[in-house]
């Protein structure tokens, strides 16, 4: 029901909003979507004026939230993991005497291939050979930065007692 005195004047008009012009309004509401997950615009398939060295520079933050999104993850499924694995021991469905020790990975962010994470891996080794010779390294110290330079989470220590226990 509509109420209205003499004084009002109605007319029929058409809105000019530009509907075919919706061009900006995507890109606003994608630009909200990216930053509110965290991420720069390109991951979500518009690379705006981004060039690749950009591009390169704005994924670190990111593979750093994933990293620690992953280790957050791997904390609770230690726990749900550790609560099954004793209430299975509490209620006789393992022995008591079973190994309960596991490890929980998950794959590599990096974005660098095999190939080039072997490349690197073979070049470090032939410098801390080098360095080796030269008697300006530990092999304990040679240890860790290689495991370190390879991305692999090795203890050193460990792995050259377990090392001198294999040697005849």
């Amino acid at each position: 029901m509509l109420v209205h005195n003499e004084s009002e004047q109605w007319t029929a008009v058409q809105p000019q909003i530009s509907a075919d012009d919706v061009a900006a309004d995507g890109h606003a509401i994608k630009l909200m979507i990216a930053m509110g997950a965290g991420l720069p615009e390109h991951y979500l398939s518009d690379g705006g004026d981004v060039n690749r060295a950009t591009a390169a520079e704005m994924g670190l933050p990111v593979l750093k939230r994933y990293s620690r999104r992953q280790d957050y993850l791997g904390y609770v499924l230690r726990a749900i993991l550790d609560r099954v694995v004793a209430e299975a021991v509490k209620a006789g469905a393992l022995p008591r005497t079973i190994d309960t020790s596991y490890e929980v990975r998950f794959p590599s962010l990096l974005p660098e291939g095999e190939a080039d994470a072997g490349m690197a891996a073979w070049h470090m080794a032939q410098g801390l050979q080098i360095a080796r010779s030269l008697g300006i390294v530990s092999r304990e110290t040679a240890s860790r930065m290689f495991f370190a330079a390879t991305r692999e989470d090795v203890d050193a220590h460990e792995e050259l007692e377990r090392l001198g226990k294999a040697a005849p």
